[in-house]
């Protein structure tokens, strides 16, 4: 069989509908240099093609292929290579190429797992996700490509933002933790930054759990108390973040009194001071003893292994506080009394 690979000119339009593994995220535009280089002297490298049974495949040239629909060109040329049943290790090729020289950002590897993984299971190919992580560099764990897959999805505002930031993966992880993240994208159209856009996030979240209300429900009536009129889009942003932590600290002091109020109820050992961390996100118990003999320590075991249960009911945050959920008329500050 001849293996030398086939150079013609194909439809731009045709090209567009081909499955394609994808570096870039969805929606970028090409570099202006690209557009000037392409409208002056045409595309001059191939954009390459695989067969794969009756399938072909766009392996690379993205970029050059919009560039060309941008430019309203009616063909590109392509390089079809002869018919592969191993595309993994052709696009595994593609990425040391194209990923040294581009220096691919965390989405773009997101982009480009997302694409070949659902490559292999349309067409039935074998595919090791953990050879494949380790070619793209990423850090091991069970949470890796879930969170690759969810990033890949996100709609274009947030891929363009996360690849023009070079969001790292564990940044990354944690903005994808939000379960509103794809409806929050106003947030950096307003011109909300990276940390204002994670604390409002982590807000909503902590608020939500606390008042057992949907964190879209907490975000509305939040929304209705900052009007948009005669606000700059940052002022706004941060008058967003101002309601919700004047939702927020007021709980966190209601709880910590009551984890309080609930420690004292178990009659410590006059020798051990007993204190609640404060926040939601952690729950830690700090047990400070001065114990001056061996009956001390009986007595401190003893009184631990009492009162196992009832400290582990304090620690959890769920048990012992329930807030009202939002009132329908009333404010932020309302809500948290």
């Amino acid at each position: 069989m001849d293996r030398t690979p086939e150079i013609t000119e194909i439809r731009t339009e045709e090209l567009l509908h081909l499955p394609r593994i994808s570096f870039r995220a969805s929606g970028e535009k090409p570099a202006p240099g690209l557009l000037a280089s392409i409208e002056r002297s045409g595309i001059m490298r191939p954009l390459t093609l695989v067969r794969l049974g009756s399938e072909r495949i766009l392996l690379s040239g993205g970029r050059r292929l919009q560039a060309a629909l941008n430019l309203q060109i009616e063909t590109a040329p392509v390089e079809l290579l002869p018919e592969s049943e191993d595309l993994i290790e052709c696009a595994k090729a593609l990425y040391l190429e194209n990923g040294a020289q581009a220096e691919c950002k965390p989405l773009e590897k997101a982009r480009f797992f997302h694409t070949l993984t659902a490559l292999a299971k349309d067409f039935h190919l074998a595919l090791d996700e953990g050879d494949l992580l380790e070619l793209l560099e990423l850090p091991p764990g069970s949470w890796v490509a879930p969170l690759l897959h969810k990033a890949a999805e996100l709609p274009p505002v947030w891929q363009n933002f996360l690849v023009e930031k070079n969001v790292p993966f564990r940044r990354m992880r944690n903005l994808l933790k939000s379960r509103i993240l794809k409806q929050m994208g106003f947030l950096l159209e307003e011109g909300c930054g990276l940390n204002r856009t994670e604390k409002i996030l982590v807000l909503l979240e902590e608020i939500s759990t606390q008042q057992s209300c949907p964190e879209e429900q907490v975000l509305k009536r939040v929304l209705t108390e900052v009007p948009e009129q005669d606000k700059s889009r940052a002022d706004r942003c941060g008058d967003i973040l101002k309601r919700l932590e004047a939702l927020r600290y007021p709980l966190l002091t209601r709880l910590r009194e009551q984890r309080q109020e609930q420690l004292r109820t178990l009659d410590p050992p006059s020798f051990l001071n007993l204190n609640t961390d404060p926040g939601f996100e952690s729950e830690i118990l700090e047990l400070r003893a001065g114990l001056k003999s061996e009956k001390d320590l009986f007595t401190l075991e003893q009184w631990l292994k009492g009162n196992r249960e009832q400290l582990r009911q304090i620690l959890d945050r769920n048990h012992i506080l329930t807030v009202p959920p939002l009132p329908p008329g009333g404010s932020a500050e309302e809500a948290g009394k």
